[in-house]
Order: C-alpha cells, then structure tokens, then sequence
C-alpha cells in the first residue's frame, strides 16, 4: 500500500520497477483505489516512484492470490512516413518490433504493448508523421489527441 503526495491510497500488488523518460515507474496490479479511481482497480498501472510520499509505503500481512491476471496486450501497427524513416533505423519503441521498410522511404510498424495511453504518448512524439492503423481503441486515442491539438492551434 502506498500514498501518493496529493494523499491518495491504493492498495497494490507491485511487479517491477522500470525507467521511462528517465523517470523510475513501479509496475504494480492495483488491487483497491482511492474514489474516483474505480477504473484502475483490477488493473495494471505504471505508478512513479517520485510520486509516492517517502515513507508510506506499508508492507500488508495479507497474503496477496498465489497470481495476478494475465496482463493485456495490444498489437499494434502504424505507418511512418519517409522524413523519420527513409534511413532505415526507426526505433524499436515496444516488444516485438516488426519493421517493413518501403520503397517510398516510409515504413509499416507492428509490435505489442501493454499500454495503449503509453503507446500514444510515444507516438505521438513523431507528429504527423505517424499514422496508427491499429487497434481501433488507439486510433481512437489518437484522433481525440489530434482534435485536441487542432482546437488549442485554432487561429
């Protein structure tokens, strides 16, 4: 169980820690949650360590079920455009990486993930370069980034 500095509780099976964008994440299954934070219990959550307050990190008694549920994946496949991959070295952002580089310059990208908030944040790093074909929850995600985008540019 851990509080982070706006006070909230949560109730967590951790898993591991990692790095992302240089910041130290704990990966954990979120077994309770603060009000408000329904959506994460019963689930997988990236939690940054710098969040949690020093100190409140308690150890339960309780004995956690012998294992968590399998963690989802996502495939995913998105289209770079010549600008960011006519050199043939695209990064291989996620597990699985599979690239098909083009005559036209671009490439067609597949990988799997666990994350598709993640995944958007990462692609959306290549701007209009990218386009993601799949799956439909993250061209979703995508799309409301771009609307979002496009009504804060609005001249």
């Amino acid at each position: 169980m851990y509080k982070r500095q706006d006070e909230e509780t949560h109730r967590i099976a951790p898993i591991n820690l990692f790095t992302r964008d240089s910041h130290l994440y704990l990966l954990a299954y979120c077994l309770e949650g603060p009000t408000g934070m329904e959506e994460r219990v019963g689930g997988f959550v990236d939690y940054r360590v710098d969040y949690i307050v020093k100190g409140s990190v308690v150890v339960s008694p309780k004995v956690l079920p012998p294992s968590l549920p399998k963690r989802p994946t996502w495939t995913i496949r998105y289209e770079l455009g010549p600008e960011v991959a006519r050199k043939g070295r695209v990064a291989h952002w996620f597990s699985d990486t599979q690239i098909e580089y083009r005559p036209d310059g671009s490439a067609l990208v597949s990988a799997t993930v666990h994350n598709l908030w993640q995944t958007r944040q990462i692609l959306l790093r290549y701007l209009d370069s990218c386009l993601v074909l799949e799956p439909p929850e993250l061209v979703t995600l995508m799309r409301e980034a771009a609307q979002k985008l496009s009504q804060k540019y609005a001249i």
